[in-house]
């Protein structure tokens, strides 16, 4: 299927919060495969309407996704987070994410940053 960030080599499932019928939120969650530009499991693209934020929505989509990752067989979950958006770095440590300081994904990001001007923390979370 693809994704934007990771290219064609990539399978993409979307898991979408409802609430009074209405979609309130989404996150994505990508398996790349050894083309990829994110090889692995990664969630991408977490977002909650701003009216919802806050009520736990957030957190239960990236529980379903993780827990969804683990029923593949997978043995950790990745994802990408603006350092400057502390709420999205909150959540995803309280969900048991930790910054991730390979020397690869640091560089990666470190050039990411030269090149766009916004840094980003790549973070993983054990599904073991």
């Amino acid at each position: 299927m693809g994704h934007p960030e990771s290219g064609p080599h990539a399978n993409v499932v979307a898991y979408v919060g409802v609430r009074r019928g209405r979609i309130v939120g989404w996150v994505y969650l990508l398996v790349g495969d050894a083309q990829s530009r994110f090889p692995g499991p990664w969630l991408f693209g977490l977002h909650v309407v701003g009216r919802c934020r806050g009520t736990g929505i957030g957190e239960r989509l990236v529980r379903r996704a993780v827990e969804s990752g683990r029923a593949q067989g997978f043995d950790c979950v990745w994802l990408l987070v603006n350092a400057s958006n502390v709420a999205a770095t909150m959540l995803y440590q309280h969900l048991g994410f930790v910054a991730a300081d390979d020397a690869l994904w640091v560089a990666r990001m470190d050039e990411d940053f030269r090149r766009y001007g916004v840094r980003r923390l790549v973070m993983r979370a054990s599904l073991s």
